[in-house]
C-alpha cells in the first residue's frame, strides 16, 4: 500500500483502504476498482490523495498513528460542533483518545525524536500544529 496524489491514480487502481465521508461512512471500501467517473468525483469532493494497491508497494504495510475509527468520529463530532456553533469542549474525549494512541505506539514517538534532532523547525512547527 502506498499514498498516491490523486492526479496519479489512473483508471483500474484498486483502493487499498476504504475511503469515508465527513460523517464517518464509508463511500468507497478497501479493494475497490477505481474508475475515472470515481476519481473525477472525488477529485471534486477534494481528495488530495488515495491509499493504493499496486505491485511498487504491493508488500509494504502503513501503520495507523490513530486508530481510523477514533479518527473518523473526531472528525465526525468536529463537523458536528463547527455546524451547530457546538461546545468544543465535547471534542476532550476524542482529543483524550489520540493522545493515548500516540502515547501507546513507540514508533511515533521515535520518529519525533528524530525529527526534533534533524530539523528543529518543523519539530516546532509540528508541536504548534498540533497544539
Amino acid at each position: 500500500m502506498r499514498y498516491v496524489a490523486i492526479e496519479n491514480v489512473t483508471e483500474g487502481t484498486y483502493l487499498a483502504k476504504p475511503i469515508y465521508n465527513a460523517q464517518g461512512s464509508i463511500l468507497l471500501s478497501e479493494h475497490f476498482r477505481l474508475t475515472n467517473v470515481y476519481l473525477e468525483k472525488l477529485k471534486e469532493l477534494g481528495f488530495l490523495g488515495l491509499y493504493i494497491e499496486d505491485e511498487i508497494s504491493r508488500d509494504i504495510i502503513i501503520e495507523e498513528v490513530v486508530c481510523e475509527k477514533l479518527r473518523i468520529d473526531t472528525v465526525a463530532r468536529l463537523e458536528t460542533i463547527v455546524e451547530n456553533t457546538g461546545n468544543f469542549e465535547d471534542l476532550a474525549p476524542y482529543l483524550s483518545g489520540i493522545v493515548d494512541n500516540i502515547i501507546e505506539n513507540k514508533d511515533v514517538l521515535l520518529h519525533i525524536n528524530r525529527l526534533n534532532n534533524y530539523h528543529n523547525y518543523t519539530y516546532i512547527h509540528c508541536v504548534n500544529v498540533g497544539v
